[in-house]
């Protein structure tokens, strides 16, 4: 879903977005209303389940 972000006084584009990998769930974006800057900033919760077969040492990439 396109969220208009961009100019904060009358947003007509979605010019900004939250990238995520695809091993995250995201909850629905939100504009924020604060307009202290030219773009709308944008919010989601995002989680994380970890697998039995997974680590959080494995997550976060660190090795051996």
């Amino acid at each position: 879903t396109s969220k208009l972000t961009y100019p904060s006084c009358s947003p007509r584009l979605a010019f900004d977005h939250i990238f995520v990998t695809p091993r995250l769930k995201t909850g629905e974006p939100e504009v924020l209303r604060f307009k202290h800057s030219d773009h709308l900033p944008i919010s989601t919760e995002v989680s994380y389940s970890i697998g039995a077969r997974e680590s959080v040492a494995a997550i976060a990439g660190v090795t051996g």
